[in-house]
């Protein structure tokens, strides 16, 4: 007991001071590569700390005169943390004393934080590893600063502490003071130690020590020391040393009580009372042992010497109560733990006499008296009652002798039913040392079944490391078990041939049996030996080989000679098939297994058989990667050797007879089902088959199994197979998106090739002319389902799993693993590139003349979300989608994934699309050359929006815009920049800012361009603006017969159609705006107010308008603003609003309504002019109308002020835009509200 006691101090302290051993063991090894000035110190501490787990960062050595310096950052491991170190070394006295001497160490933070199923049971540092030296570190730094933390898990429990250690030394007084505090509720917990050393004298210096460690309540978890049996122990303790050099006394008193439960007064409390001399220490340490009554229910006195002269320290005790162990454990002990439940069931009592031991450089020596021992029946451990043991032993060498001649067993399960015994007797000496091992028994069991008594007699000695030894041993009994038999085995059987035995045979009952033998065995490893073992088996389970299915239920007849082990089975079961018959023969001078049988099986029992067995080996497939279901009958004749390097002497028949089997290939995803036929094997590698069936997908499939090149060394085996399979059968092993490329059905045949004793890996080709299956690629790739084209596939089935399709000139190799995204490349004319590390999912690379999309073609199963594609150099003369072309077409980058950067070049322009990670993508174009045909739609062909409904959210900047003509003359369409968004059923153009030769477009604050694909319809929603239109029109080739400051048209229009289907007799909605500080530059009298009208003509607004109101102003006539709003109604255009043009002193207004199909046209029209200085329109008046003139003039006189200032003029037009006929309604009258703005509007005036 005191020993336990005094190591778990001793682990107490070393657990204390476990990470300043590992701190100051760094310092050592920086110390030392500092003072040796070596200039490549830091290769050698990199190579110093890699060796010893450790890593270190920044540092550095500084010199404060001869002394180094040495600064490091950080230190660390998995576990530990050091930061901030500072040491200087004492260059003088390090040389001085030969030993490493600092004069200042400080350490800014040491942390430990273990969380690994290793802290359990923490390894602690012992004398051997070089790791005590620590206290003449200590000792010759004269100060010493470190702080730690300490952070440990184990299972669920965890144990944090923080502390210091600080050291001093001043006018020859040295000090340590170190602290160990636990984090937690409890702020007291905790350990401390100060010590304090003073020198006094001058020629004979004697050194005063003193000593204090006290403890609060501090917690052990004894799991960290192995013993997870023991609860958390609180430790309170004070222990005092004071004296000198030469003489000094130690005493203390260590409190020790268990966590749980809490609050007991149950514990062990030590008293510790040493003296400490020169020559050694002696003390004594009195335990006493409380129970949780508060009672001592032990007390133990346990005396220590220690002698420093012969290093060795040696304890005993006397008359310890045996029961000592129960008190302990009924304390101590984790309530349910084995060992404390063990402890209790036995309930051991005795006395333990005499207990001693010595400790010295060779070891510990040990031994004990137990006198009067007895323990109870516990869970099939019988009771024993011994008179007197003796154990004795040094290290591993243990003697036991019992100096009785009788054990009582009492109802005892010592051997398997139906053999209980109740009573053995029998003598029994037994030696355990470095070089032997003995024992003799000798006894009588008597049953307390009707089964006859056994008598026996063991003899054995084994001498280490020759190997002699002899057994004896002799058995007879009409009924014995498996588990009985089989410990007497080993000794005589070969070991191969044991461990089979002992591991195949895992039930019987042997009836008639008899056992006798005598084995030995010289230092030369041979053996002689005379046995025989017969008996009839029944009940028996053998498992053939390791994890191979049991085989149970058997009955027969078993042999054992010293040449062979034979067993006749007439009937057994496995997994629940019937074994009708088989001989299992065990020669033991070949060491060959040889089983013969014939069983109803099936197919996870056969592959069970054949993936626990070397056959593994030699089968060119891996049964695991196969699943399968279905009866087997099964014919088997074999020889399996027991030793690895008789791999030679194999020899396996199997003859399998399939009856509605299913197969799975489980790396290429292949299912076979309702499999007829048989197949034969001949070891090694020779497969045959007759009749073999099955099906794929529900389509019937023939198949032949053989062998190629039998008679090479390298042949393949071969499964061949032809089928009618479909593409829908096919799509679980390539994605639902098959089906938008491919349909239909077509006759297939190929073969799976497994290759026998190469590298080369299984693969599966197959063969077909794609006859009855229809591909919706692009052409050249489309075809219909009634014609041909020749479709090679490779499967290679390696992890990942390789496919190489080839059809005229596209070829694509891929690579699909479990869990991971399908990884390819396609060659276009050339053989597919070669995957890298570097490369994207998928790389697309080679030369195609040409590429047709069709234009109704969509797809309903895209491909997987985030594929990721890389382009490199792919070259496409020609792309065809619709009326859309690009030619020359250069792509490379990549495209897809978190990040996409994808350059195309044409000779239609120059483009990259790129996306960052987590933001929208992002199209420029420099230049854009288009021809205008490709946007002239007919009614009968409209544009497909799929090819839009499935881009993603894009930023388009168009830097240069061309349109081509039909004679080749290209148009500027200036810069654009937009955001293009979808719904499922909208296109949207969001942010609209274009710059059209002078023109500019803007929807940012508007709604933009909106095409509703469901409702065939576009919609734009912005302004159109810009600024003098006599340098504007001639851009777009319209004479200019307007100058103007600015002008602005804001826009609502509707047109059935794509965003490029734009028709002026189509379009709806409303557009009004200005134009500002202008001169209508010319007249044209017969036209001037067809012309004025047909601005607003928006099929012709870019060619038609330069006319002017002619026959009312003059040449060169100045306004200050236009105003408009105009209503489209497809055709129709609509101005209810009148349309005002006002000069510095006329005005021009006109409504009305024009048919643009027709170019039909009625609208009134007023002029107003100043009176006074347009007398000479006034007498043209007057010359068709002198009523009206004299009217005028009267009115003149009566309204003199009036006229002065402005006269009007209203004008009826109807008729034509080419032949209108314009008739004077009316002067001085302004008025337009019964103006004609529908088709039936008339005005009598």
């Amino acid at each position: 007991m005191a020993r336990i006691v005094l190591k778990l101090l001793l682990k107490i302290l070393l657990n204390t001071l476990a990470i300043f051993v590992v701190l100051f063991a760094v310092l050592i090894t920086v110390a030392r590569i500092g003072s040796l000035f070596a200039p490549n110190y830091v290769d050698n501490l990199n190579q110093r700390f890699a060796e010893q787990g450790l890593e270190f960062s920044e540092l550095k050595v500084r010199w404060r005169g001869i002394n180094p310096v040495i600064e490091i950052a950080e230190i660390t491991n998995s576990s530990l943390r050091i930061k901030d170190i500072t040491a200087e070394l004492d260059t003088l006295a390090s040389f001085w004393r030969n030993t490493y001497v600092f004069r200042t160490i400080k350490v800014e933070q040491v942390s430990l934080d273990v969380t690994e199923q290793s802290a359990c049971n923490l390894e602690f540092p012992s004398a051997q590893d070089g790791l005590f030296g620590i206290d003449k570190i200590i000792r010759n730094t004269d100060s010493i600063d470190v702080a730690f933390s300490s952070s440990v898990t184990c299972g669920s429990s965890n144990f944090e502490h923080e502390g210091f250690l600080r050291t001093v030394t001043k006018n020859d007084v040295y000090r340590v003071h170190a602290t160990i505090r636990e984090l937690g509720e409890c702020d007291h917990c905790s350990i401390s130690l100060l010590y304090e050393a003073s020198s006094r004298g001058f020629w004979r210096r004697t050194e005063e020590r003193v000593l204090n460690v006290q403890a609060h309540d501090f917690v052990v978890p004894a799991s960290l020391f192995g013993w997870n049996f023991l609860e958390e122990t609180v430790v309170n303790a004070q222990v005092l040393m004071n004296g000198t050099s030469a003489s000094a006394s130690l005493i203390g008193n260590i409190d020790l009580q268990p966590t749980y439960p809490f609050d007991t007064p149950a514990g062990l409390l030590l008293d510790l009372s040493f003296s400490l001399e020169e020559s050694g220490a002696a003390g004594r340490i009195d335990a006493s042992l409380v129970d949780h009554n508060n009672e001592v229910v032990s007390q133990m006195e346990h005396f220590v010497r220690q002698n420093l002269i012969t290093q060795s320290v040696h304890g005993w005790s006397h008359s310890v109560s045996v029961e000592t162990v129960n008190n302990f454990m009924d304390i101590f002990g984790v309530a349910g733990h084995p060992i404390r439940e063990l402890v209790g069931g036995l309930e051991p009592t005795g006395v333990f006499s005499t207990v001693q031991w010595v400790l010295d450089s060779s070891g510990v020596i040990y031994g004990t008296t137990v006198d009067q021992f007895q323990i109870q029946k516990y869970e099939g451990i019988p009771s024993l009652t011994l008179d007197s043991l003796v154990l004795t032993g040094r290290g591993t060498v243990v003697l036991g002798e019992t100096t009785t001649q009788q054990i009582d067993i009492d109802e005892a399960s010592f051997l398997s039913a139906p053999l209980s015994l109740t009573k053995v007797d029998f003598s029994s000496l037994s030696m355990w040392k470095q070089d032997y091992l003995g024992s003799k028994l000798s006894g009588h069991w008597i049953p307390t079944s009707d089964a006859v008594a056994i008598d026996f007699n063991v003899e054995f000695g084994k001498y280490f490391p020759s190997g002699r030894q002899r057994v004896k041993f002799a058995l007879d009994t009409p009924s014995i078990s498996t588990t009985q038999l089989e410990p007497y085995l080993g000794s005589f059987v070969p070991e191969e041939a044991h461990i089979w035995i002992e591991s195949a045979i895992n039930q019987a009952w042997f009836n008639e049996a008899r056992l006798q033998f005598v084995l030995s065995e010289d230092e030369f490893e041979q053996r002689t030996s005379t046995f025989e073992i017969n008996a009839l088996f029944d009940d028996a389970a053998v498992t053939f080989l390791e994890d191979w299915p049991e085989i149970d239920q058997g009955t027969g007849r078993f042999w054992l000679t010293q040449e062979a082990l034979t067993i006749e089975v007439t009937s057994a079961y496995t997994h629940g098939s019937h074994i009708e018959q088989g001989t299992l023969y065990l020669p033991f001078a070949e060491q060959l297994l040889e089983l013969d049988f014939t069983a109803d099986s099936n197919f996870l029992i056969l592959q069970s058989y054949l993936v626990e067995t070397p056959i593994l080996e030699l089968l060119p497939f891996d049964p695991l990667e196969y699943d399968g279901a279905g009866a087997i009958d099964l014919m088997a004749s074999m020889k399996i050797p027991l030793k690895p390097e008789q791999e030679n002497l194999w020899d396996v028949q199997l003859d399998i007879v399939l009856a509605d089997v299913s197969l799975n290939i489980i790396t290429a995803n292949i299912q076979l089902d309702d499999m007829f036929g048989s197949v034969g094997y001949r070891f090694p590698h020779y497969f045959s088959s007759s009749q073999l069936s099955a099906k794929y997908q529900d389509n019937p499939v023939s198949l032949e199994l053989n062998t190629r090149n039998g008679d090479l060394e390298s042949p393949d085996v071969v499964f061949a197979f032809d089928l009618n399979t479909s593409v829908n059968s096919i799509s679980h092993l390539t994605g639902d998106w098959i089906h938008s490329i491919a349909s239909g059905t077509t006759q297939a045949s190929g073969e799976i090739v497994f290759p026998v004793n190469s590298e080369a890996l299984p693969t599966i080709n197959v063969y077909t002319d794609l006859v009855g299956v229809a591909l919706t690629l692009p052409m050249p790739f489309h075809k219909e389902d009634d014609r041909d084209r020749p479709m090679h596939v490779q499967i290679t089935l390696d992890d990942p799993l390789k496919v190489d399709i080839t059809m005229d000139e596209l070829r694509v190799r891929t690579e699909a693993s479990e869990g991971a995204p399908l990884r390819g490349s396609v060659g276009l004319g050339v053989p597919p590139p070669k995957l890298t590390q570097s490369t994207r999912d998928w790389l697309i690379t080679g030369n195609i003349a040409e590429l047709v999309f069709p234009i109704d073609q969509t797809s309903d199963a895209p491909l997987p979300a985030g594929v990721n594609i890389e382009f490199d150099d792919l070259r496409i003369d020609k792309l065809v989608r619709g009326r859309f072309q690009l030619h020359d077409l250069v792509l490379d980058g990549t495209f897809g994934g978190d990040s996409s950067a994808l350059t195309a070049i044409a000779e239609e322009g120059n483009a990259s699309l790129s996306r960052a990670e987590g933001q929208d993508w992002k199209l420029s174009v420099e230049q854009l050359r288009l021809w205008l045909s490709a946007f002239d739609t007919p009614d009968d062909e409209p544009m497909d929006p799929a090819i839009f409904l499935q881009l993603p959210p894009i930023n388009v900047s168009i830097q240069d815009l061309y349109m081509f003509t039909e004679d080749g003359e290209a148009e500027e369409f200036g810069n654009w920049s937009f955001e293009l968004d979808t719904t499922d059923r909208e296109v949207n153009l969001q942010n609209v800012f274009a710059d059209i030769r002078g023109v500019t477009l803007d929807t940012r604050d508007h709604i933009g361009i909106v095409w509703d694909t469901e409702k065939h319809e576009t919609r734009f929603n912005g302004v159109i603006s810009g600024d003098n239109l006599l340098q504007v029109l001639p851009k777009f080739e319209v004479e200019a017969e307007i100058e103007s400051e600015n002008f602005t048209v804001n826009s609502d229009l509707v047109w059935p159609g794509s965003p490029f289907d734009v028709d002026a007799l189509k379009m709806s909605g409303r557009i009004h705006g200005d134009a500002n500080n202008g001169t209508l530059l010319e007249i044209d009298a017969g036209q001037g107010i067809l012309r004025l009208l047909s601005m607003f003509n928006i099929a012709s607004i870019i060619q038609r308008m330069d006319f002017v109101p002619a026959a009312v102003f003059a040449k060169g006539f100045q306004f200050d603003r236009i105003l408009f709003d105009v209503t489209l109604d497809q055709s129709i255009v609509k101005i209810q609003e009148p349309v005002h043009i006002k000069g510095p002193s006329s005005e021009l207004m006109f409504t009305g309504t024009a048919n643009l199909v027709d170019e039909s046209v009625t609208m009134d029209v007023v002029v107003r002019l100043p009176f006074s200085t347009n007398l000479k329109w006034y007498v043209a008046l007057m010359t068709g109308n002198p009523t009206a003139f004299l009217g005028t003039l009267i009115g003149s006189r009566i309204f003199k002020s009036q006229l002065n200032r402005i006269a009007s003029a209203k004008y009826r037009v109807a008729g034509t835009f080419e032949t209108p006929e314009i008739e004077l309604i009316g002067v001085f009258n302004d008025d337009l509200s019964d103006s004609p703005t529908e088709d039936n509007t008339t005005n009598e005036d």
